[in-house]
């Protein structure tokens, strides 16, 4: 595995991937973050609906990026959620 700390496995198709964080967890469960085409129109729609008025209502670039950040990261938990998967010792990794 590379010594990136999230790292990619695509699962059947490019509108099914599983990414999960690497490190702090116990060697016998993972936590993932699925994304399929239906994830993903629920993310978009989340982003459609967001106003992003926070973040035009300052001229401090850093304040504004800020706002983004955490406008952004809200839609991106709430639509990726972590999950905890159990890996069984006839798991394979690349097959999550």
């Amino acid at each position: 595995m590379s010594n990136n700390k999230w790292a990619v496995r695509p699962r059947c198709s490019v509108h099914n991937i599983t990414f999960f964080q690497s490190e702090t967890i116990p060697k016998k469960c993972m936590l993932i973050r699925k994304i399929n085409e239906h994830i993903i129109n629920d993310f978009l729609n989340k982003l459609s609906y967001e106003t992003w008025d926070t973040i035009f209502s300052t001229d401090d670039v850093h304040k504004m990026f800020n706002s983004f950040l955490d406008s952004y990261l809200k839609i991106i938990y709430s639509s990726f959620p972590l999950k905890r998967v159990h890996i069984n010792k006839k798991t394979k990794i690349g097959l999550l």
